[in-house]
């Protein structure tokens, strides 16, 4: 045993010999007990000591008396302020999760926006165009919102976002967003004021539908302007480009990814890893500094970007570790090495799968080529305003750019894919065609046409004749002016929705 343990246990033994020498100085001076001492005699016990007490008890009555109807007055504004606390709260964690789940479709602050999507159809690969939502409850009221929110809507970019949709939100996660929107909505003044320009665009949208499908040269030879046709034809030739690279595929792929890995360009498993040099110290060896902006421009001049268009040029300097000041080399040559890889797994997979690639392709250019042929985006406005508007043609323009900017959306197939010159106007959709006589059949007279497009369906609540409402059908009477309400029930009652030619090519 050392001799620090001995001195240790020798001030021990000598700490606890004190402890109980003190202890038993104590006990022979230590007061009794309070438990064993006599306590107050039951005359005094019975009167002094009782009205004390009870003389407390009657002071502490009248505060309570006194202090809780004061609380109580005050109770219904902090109720409120936690009601209000909350709501905002509500707000805040709406606005994040509109943020990570809408904003790339119906834009920052919901004023709309587009999505890329597959018209079913077609089979073309169009931008989709998502409505603003910073109205929406001038449309539909607060449930009908969140069925949207919670089922989606099919044949549409919209998936279902609510657990019993499919989705991964819970109901207080769509209240969240409802209350988010809510409290973003414009004043009535500002969405009456948004439809003179809705207007403007959907007369420009049916102008320009042909160029839209078939192109437009431009003002000279370097500024074309494709159209969906152009587009589809382009992307066949990508496709069928894709056997020609498989090679230069399998070549720079490999390349590139040794290079990453901080290895020979050449290099190949069961070599030996040799010594490199990393002049910057960023994480690239001085090779692949040199080398990855050269594969890259390679990979760019064979035609790699039509199966990943985010591939770009880059530049990288060995003895900088940032080339651009901004990104890290290393992030630079990732993010690029990243598109490269990926345009060659597309180009292996497209030679492989060559024929079932090119079949839907194939069968869209045919769909679109009929369409441009058809040419459903024509109206006859004369026959139009001499049917319906006593032959005011600017009354009859005007009725079609209000069904084409707030009807089409749902009774034109494909309007928001930028494609409702592929079906007749009016021909359905998303919602029941309405080709004529549908209105005169559905509806009682035109007041009664007028009010359902007023106040829209409710869910299990009939309307018109038969129909039975689902609450899909928005209420335009606080989004639109009346007498612009009195042009879609003129031009829905009449005969020539779409034009007379159109009415029976789409029935």
């Amino acid at each position: 045993m050392s001799s620090v343990v001995i001195l240790v246990v020798v001030v021990a033994a000598l700490a606890w010999l004190a402890v109980l020498v003190a202890s038993s100085v104590r006990a022979g001076s230590e007061e009794v007990a309070p438990n064993l001492s006599p306590w107050l005699a039951n005359e005094e016990l019975e009167t002094v000591r009782l009205e004390r007490v009870l003389g407390f008890a009657v002071v502490l009555a009248g505060f309570l008396a006194v202090v809780m109807p004061i609380y109580f007055l005050g109770e219904t504004s902090r109720q409120a302020g936690f009601e209000e606390a909350f709501h905002e709260q509500s707000i805040e964690r709406g606005l994040a999760e509109y943020d990570a789940l809408c904003a790339s479709c119906h834009g920052p602050a919901a004023v709309g926006g587009a999505a890329s999507f597959v018209e079913t159809r077609s089979g073309v690969r169009v931008s989709w165009a998502a409505p603003a939502l910073d109205d929406i409850f001038y449309r539909y009221d607060r449930d009908e919102t969140a069925f949207w929110i919670i089922y989606g809507r099919a044949g549409s970019p919209m998936p279902p976002w609510g657990l019993d949709g499919g989705g991964a939100l819970t109901d207080q996660n769509v209240d969240d967003i409802l209350n988010y929107l809510q409290s973003i909505q414009l004043a009535q003044g500002d969405v009456l004021a948004r439809v003179e320009p809705a207007l403007a665009a959907a007369q420009t949208r049916l102008e320009g539908a042909e160029e839209a499908l078939v192109g437009f040269p431009g003002d000279n030879d370097a500024d074309p302007r494709p159209g969906l046709i152009q587009a589809q034809e382009q992307l066949i030739a990508d496709t069928l480009s894709a056997p020609g690279l498989r090679a230069d595929a399998d070549r720079i792929a490999p390349k590139v990814a040794n290079l990453m890995a901080g290895l020979p360009e050449d290099w190949v498993d069961g070599d030996p890893v040799p010594f490199t040099i990393d002049t910057d110290q960023d994480g690239l060896t001085d090779e692949a500094e040199r080398r990855l902006p050269e594969l890259v421009d390679e990979a760019i001049a064979l035609g790699f970007r039509a199966f990943d268009n985010s591939l770009a040029p880059i530049t990288l300097d060995p003895r900088n570790p940032s080339t651009n000041g901004v990104d890290p080399d290393r992030t630079v040559a990732e993010r690029q090495a990243g598109f490269l890889a990926n345009a060659a797994l597309l180009i292996a997979v497209t030679d492989e799968n060559l024929s079932r690639v090119l079949e839907p392709q194939e069968a869209g250019l045919a769909f679109l080529r009929e369409s441009a042929e058809l040419g459903y985006w024509a109206v006859d406005l004369d026959a139009l305003a001499a049917d319906t508007f006593a032959a005011d043609t600017a009354a009859a323009q005007r009725a079609i750019n209000l069904f084409n900017a707030y009807c089409a959306r749902c009774h034109t197939s494909g309007w928001s894919a930028g494609t409702a010159f592929t079906a007749p106007i009016g021909s359905g959709g998303f919602g029941p065609s309405l080709l004529p006589p549908r209105a005169r059949v559905q509806f009682v007279d035109r007041a009664d046409l007028r009010a359902f497009l007023v106040v829209g369906s409710e869910s299990g609540v009939g309307y018109g004749l038969n129909g039975i409402g689902r609450g899909y059908m928005p209420g335009f009477g606080s989004s639109l002016p009346s007498d612009d309400i009195d042009l879609l029930v003129n031009y829905l009652w009449g005969d020539t929705l779409g034009g007379p030619e159109l009415q029976e090519a789409g029935r």
